[in-house]
């Protein structure tokens, strides 16, 4: 879909969907692609495609047949089997960056939305901020209070990725400030990520605070 979606082939992604077009004139193209594809098949796989007479030439049709073979959309049984997974087993892993874990959400929430029964917005939103780890209890107490900052309530993915990943950043002892947990300078640095918290979670009550730093 990534290489789809620019040129030369963009003329068969429909962005509204993030998916192939169903049907097209251009015959051209469509060709091209099913050679583009049969060229990365192998062994069996690349043998049971190319006997497949109503497939040649149509590459549209054969990027379909092998979505539905080998990632199937539509199987009550797997879409439970992944609904299962999405609501017990998500979860932000500790080695893994907010950007990857939000990448591999994302990915098993696309799955899901070929479901009859699709997850809102709404609560997608509120299970990532629930699965994430510990360093954002301050957000997920809050969120439960409602005492959460207006901007924390949007609707928008790329919105939430980005105050998702700011608040990482400013709680982390990684992040901009360096600190020695065997060094004397070890409450400094406590005392320095707990007034960066409080800002970001209370950005007009410390609006001064915060012009004096920028």
């Amino acid at each position: 879909m990534t290489q789809l979606s620019i040129a030369p082939w963009k003329e068969l992604y429909d962005s509204a969907t993030n998916d192939i077009i169903s049907s097209t004139s251009n015959t051209t193209l469509n060709e091209k692609l099913y050679a583009k594809i049969i060229s990365y098949l192998e062994g069996q796989v690349l043998q049971d495609i190319v006997m497949r007479a109503h497939l040649r030439a149509n590459g549209l049709l054969l990027l379909q047949e092998l979505g539905e073979m080998y990632k199937p959309k539509h199987v009550p049984e797997v879409l439970a089997a992944k609904a299962g997974e999405f609501w017990s087993k998500t979860k932000w892993l500790s080695n893994e960056s907010v950007d990857h874990y939000y990448n591999r959400f994302q990915e098993l929430l696309e799955d899901l939305s070929h479901a009859d029964d699709k997850i809102s917005t709404k609560s997608a939103m509120h299970h990532f901020i629930f699965t994430l780890g510990s360093e954002f209890e301050p957000i997920q107490h809050n969120y439960h209070i409602g005492n959460l900052p207006g901007a924390w309530k949007t609707t928008s993915w790329p919105a939430l990725l980005i105050l998702c990943r700011d608040f990482y950043n400013s709680v982390n002892p990684t992040s901009f400030v360096s600190c020695d947990t065997k060094s004397d300078i070890t409450p400094d640095c406590a005392l320095h990520q707990k007034k960066i918290k409080n800002w970001f979670l209370q950005p007009i009550k410390f609006c001064k605070e915060i012009e004096a730093e920028q």
